[in-house]
């Protein structure tokens, strides 16, 4: 196991620009970047809000907003 990283590392350090690393949602997340989840809801709230001062029936769709965009925080 050891042996396949220090290959693969020294491999991307002699070939740069041959390699792409993709990283997760979590590197930025733990840095304090929103994620594109967290950006969703995020918009999703301040729509919800905006919208319901123009169009009370809207009151009932930002409450179901809230209470689904608060399942995943």
């Amino acid at each position: 196991m050891i042996d396949s990283i220090i290959s693969l590392s020294f491999s991307m350090y002699s070939n740069p620009g041959v390699y792409g690393v993709l990283l997760g949602s979590g590197v930025s997340r733990s840095a304090g970047i929103p994620t594109g989840w967290q950006i969703v809801l995020d918009l999703c709230r301040k729509l919800a809000n905006f919208e319901k001062i123009y169009n009370p029936w809207l009151q009932q769709y930002s409450y179901r907003i809230y209470r689904i965009t608060n399942l995943f925080e």
